[in-house]
């Protein structure tokens, strides 16, 4: 990208070439960034739970991620997806939460800027994506349940 651009910068002006260097360079940019995302949730959501219930190294548990992975494809596809838009409505509902409070001498801001009161608040967003990667790994067998419990569906008569 940078070498596209480096005629655009030498003459100092925007031509075509010095367009397309900045939109391949910031798409590049992206993509990176879109796969170090990736990378770390699944490091986080899949292969930590995975080396903590199995008692084995990183790379084991990255091998069987592996063969989670292109064993349900859409299923992995569908859990970023939903991550990413529950991220942006956990995201949205703090930001509605600070300007709410800005009336109120920004409480919400103080409140979020103490550490113990930051974890009492943001406690229930934090548990709820710890608990859904957990979640989203169990529908794949008891070998990658966490948290005990039932194993039954739950019957609605009762």
């Amino acid at each position: 990208a940078v070498l596209m651009l480096l005629p655009s910068i030498m003459h100092a002006k925007l031509d075509a070439l010095g367009i397309a260097g900045i939109i391949f360079g910031v798409l590049s940019l992206l993509l990176v960034v879109f796969a170090a995302v990736i990378i770390e949730l699944s490091i986080d959501g899949f292969i930590v739970p995975m080396m903590f219930r199995n008692m084995c190294t990183s790379w084991d548990a990255l091998a069987v991620l592996a063969s989670l992975v292109n064993t349900h494809p859409s299923a992995f596809i569908r859990f970023f997806l939903m991550y990413f838009l529950l991220s942006i409505c956990a995201a949205t509902a703090v930001a509605v939460f600070l300007v709410s409070t800005c009336c109120f001498c920004c409480i919400g801001f103080i409140i979020l800027s103490l550490p113990y009161l930051w974890a009492v608040a943001m406690l229930p967003i934090l548990v709820f994506f710890r608990y859904y990667s957990i979640d989203f790994l169990a529908q794949f067998g008891d070998e990658y349940r966490l948290i005990a419990g039932n194993k039954e569906p739950v019957n609605a008569d009762i």
